[in-house]
């Protein structure tokens, strides 16, 4: 019989105070799997209905709202150790949220303002959870729900994309796994509405002023989902994560999800993991697709492989993995959970870990060493590169910065003022 949908908590539209808390959410979410059946007590967790009962608007409870944070205003200083949902566009400037406000750095992320004009929270004083500028005045806070901006902040728009009567919530925008931009045209992966084995794809060939839903792909989205644009009209998505070999899902679903025709139809490729509790997917601007996979974590230890693929998934390369009971291949960590995945070339990546740090590798995969100077076990991720050498990074309770892809400076260590 087909899983039962798991609640989501909605913890990833909240913004943390700080850089730990963001941690601690990576930390949590990869800690185990989703519940198979939703809670018997009264739960104030989203996500879609549980399938053995109809959707609807009537609420097993009163929905918990948010916090309203403190406001700041506009101009104020922020220190970088609050601010939340960090994305650089270019050697220079970076964009991140503190509260219900928009913050932007002119110095490569060594001080922050407050900018623009307070963003609109949903209904549950929520914001989207994750942030991607293309432009000074393009940008996209996306995750629970979408807000676009064309201005820089000092306006926002809501386009309330397919949104549905949640069973724990009521009425509530859809669930956006991942958006990729790449100049006016803009893709964003979302979980079907009544289901964790579907994901919708919506494009927008306008900077988000206009969308329409493109295709739907088959996918397992229990957990974050990868999509990675190799053109204007190539990609790949990957969500086939929490799967038990030999299941009638793991058969439905395992496999990578290939586009040649701007998303409008989803062939499926095979995928090679043996490790299927999470799965993370990334490419570089020339096509080199990168797979990395973690299985079930026992204490502060997790089986782990890395893949690469330079033929659009047809063909995959074992680079390195470290296996219980069987024979590890290169130099890979078997500690900390697989978290985020970054690639910048065939030859260069970068991986998060929860409950360890950010590693790294120059040599395809093969071999991955810490990238920060004496990191410590408390989580680490890259963040996002603006070019094959300039790049940013959270670890150790800190924000990193390289310039040449290898070599990493701390910009600040976030604490009292």
């Amino acid at each position: 019989p087909p899983r039962s949908p798991a609640p989501v908590p909605p913890g990833d539209g909240v913004i943390g105070p700080a850089l730990p808390a963001v941690l601690l959410a990576v930390a949590l979410l990869l800690a185990g799997c989703p519940q198979a059946h939703p809670p018997a007590a009264p739960s104030t967790t989203s996500g879609p209905a549980p399938t053995m009962a109809p959707t609807t608007s009537t609420l097993l409870s009163p929905p918990r709202k948010g916090d309203v944070p403190p406001d700041h205003a506009t101009g104020s200083v922020v220190g970088i150790g609050d601010v939340g949902a960090l994305w650089f566009l270019d050697r220079t400037h970076g964009f991140g949220e503190v509260g219900w406000r928009l913050v932007r750095s002119d110095d490569a992320g060594r001080t922050w303002r407050v900018t623009g004009n307070q963003i609109p929270p949903d209904e549950l004083n929520y914001l989207p959870g994750s942030t991607v500028f293309t432009s000074l005045s393009e940008g996209y806070l996306f995750g629970r729900g979408l807000r676009v901006t064309h201005d820089g902040g000092m306006t926002w728009t809501d386009p309330h994309l397919a949104p549905y009567d949640d069973y724990y919530e009521g009425h509530r925008d859809g669930e956006i796994l991942a958006l990729q931009a790449r100049g006016q045209s803009v893709w964003l992966l979302m979980r079907c509405a009544d289901s964790y084995s579907c994901a919708d794809l919506f494009v927008s060939d306008d900077a988000g002023a206009t969308w329409r839903k493109q295709s739907t792909a088959n996918l397992d989205v229990a957990t974050p989902a990868d999509l990675v644009r190799g053109s204007d009209t190539a990609g790949y998505a990957v969500g086939a994560a929490g799967l038990e070999e030999g299941t009638a899902d793991f058969v439905a679903h395992h496999h990578v999800a290939v586009t040649g025709d701007g998303g409008r139809t989803w062939t499926y490729r095979e995928d090679p993991c043996q490790q299927t509790l999470v799965e993370r997917l990334a490419g570089d601007a020339a096509a080199h697709l990168w797979l990395v996979c973690g299985g079930q974590g026992a204490t502060a230890e997790e089986g782990k492989e890395v893949y690469r693929s330079d033929d659009g998934a047809r063909h995959w390369r074992l680079m390195s993995s470290v296996l219980s009971g069987g024979t590890d291949v290169g130099l890979l960590p078997a500690s900390g959970g697989v978290s985020r995945l970054l690639a910048v070339s065939g030859q260069r990546a970068y991986l998060g870990l929860s409950r360890s740090t950010q590693i790294q590798t120059i040599d395809g995969g093969r071999t991955w060493r810490p990238s920060f100077p004496a990191p410590a076990d408390e989580g680490g991720e890259p963040i996002n590169f603006v070019d094959p050498t300039h790049g940013w990074g959270i670890g150790d309770q800190s924000v990193y910065r390289t310039t040449d892809g290898i070599h990493w400076t701390r910009l600040a260590i976030p604490g009292p003022p």
